[in-house]
């Protein structure tokens, strides 16, 4: 588990540095980080449902976050 958390962080890296390059003006690496999310919050959905009701809600913060990806997808070419 210890390297699908360290793949997972190296990933979520490389697209935050693909954000401040051009291909943050390509609508394709959006939805590649809305699908990023998505697969995440499933898998953590799937091995940790109590984290539903977590005070923090880490997983309910993920709608926004996921409407704002849509919108920024919308808005590039």
């Amino acid at each position: 588990i210890i390297i699908f958390v360290a793949f997972a962080a190296a990933w979520c890296v490389v697209l935050g540095i693909a954000c401040l390059t051009p291909l943050a003006r390509r609508r394709a690496l959006w939805w590649l980080q809305a699908a990023t999310i998505v697969a995440y919050s499933l898998i953590v959905a799937w091995r940790l449902p109590a984290a539903w009701l977590h005070p923090f809600a880490p997983l309910v913060k993920n709608l926004p976050i996921l409407a704002l990806i849509c919108y920024l997808a919308r808005r590039n070419p």
